[in-house]
């Protein structure tokens, strides 16, 4: 099955180019609107790239529906989730320092909250190893939940129903996520101070838009066009929501597991840093954390 680039039009059975005996070949033209189904067969790399950034449906789609070859490879996959890990990593770090470096507010209950030892505190008290060992499974968890809910909400709205959407979505997700990390990354290039750690958050989530965009792009909306962004955002704000909670929920049982088996093997005693597991402020704070790191 194919999907115009132009027009949107899904050919279940249809093909991109003739190919002839000399290795030449023809690139058919859509019955719908009489361009050429696939334009982008002959681009190169460089081409197509600046295309993804650009948020361009044709690129989009070509690489989603009418690619034969696995678009998104391991190592790719990989290189991602490294710079998320490592994005996310000098996010939080940031965080800490800017909370740590700011005055005390006269507020009770956010005074509360700051004050609290949470698990994220925990980890910066670990080494390299363990810190990049937890935002890691946390950058894992976090793609693989999101991927989840996205699929749930937005897979009947593909062109051919639910039939590999997990797939789809998934390769989707990831050309969205080489577009939005170039943005974070720009902005760590500034000096580590508090006058640009907060529009680097706000740039941060400015850049959630590239996910949206891109699900959008790949999405028949033929007959609710007009609604359907609204939707749309809607629903992500929902999932964005939910994906926090869930992943505050796995990393709070996680650390009551881990707390009386690994914790003791390796020597430490985390009573020593006054993590009071079941304090609502504590878990509020580590919810706002991850909150802010989206």
């Amino acid at each position: 099955m194919v999907v115009c680039v132009n027009c949107g039009e899904y050919i279940a059975h249809g093909k991109l180019f003739i190919k002839y005996s000399n290795n030449s070949y023809k690139l058919l033209d859509c019955p719908k609107c009489g361009k050429i189904i696939d334009k982008y067969i002959e681009y190169d790399h460089l081409n197509i790239f600046i295309n993804i950034i650009l948020l361009k449906k044709g690129v989009y789609t070509h690489l989603v529906y009418n690619s034969d070859n696995e678009i998104l490879n391991k190592r790719l996959k990989y290189i991602v989730l490294s710079f998320e890990v490592y994005i996310t990593w000098v996010y939080q770090e940031h965080l800490i320092h800017l909370i740590r470096s700011s005055s005390k507010i006269n507020i009770g209950m956010i005074n509360q909250i700051a004050d609290q030892f949470s698990i994220i505190d925990f980890v910066f008290k670990q080494n390299a190893f363990w810190q990049y060992c937890f935002f890691i499974q946390h950058c894992f968890l976090e793609q693989l939940i999101f991927l989840k809910l996205v699929n749930f909400t937005f897979s009947k709205y593909l062109y051919h129903g639910n039939k590999n959407s997990l797939k789809i979505f998934e390769n989707t997700l990831l050309l969205s996520y080489i577009s939005r990390l170039i943005f974070p990354i720009l902005m760590l290039i500034w000096p580590y101070d508090s006058s640009i750690i907060i529009p680097s958050y706000i740039m941060k989530w400015l850049t959630n838009y590239y996910i949206i965009e891109s699900v959008n792009l790949i999405i028949n909306k033929k007959n609710n066009y007009n609604m359907f962004f609204n939707k749309m955002l809607l629903s992500f704000a929902f999932a964005f929501l939910v994906k926090v909670l869930l992943q505050n929920i796995l990393m709070n049982s996680a650390f009551v597991i881990m707390k009386s088996t690994i914790f003791p093997l390796c020597g430490w005693d985390f009573h020593v840093y006054n993590v009071d597991i079941f304090n609502k402020h504590r878990i509020l704070k580590d919810f706002i954390n991850q909150l802010v790191l989206c």
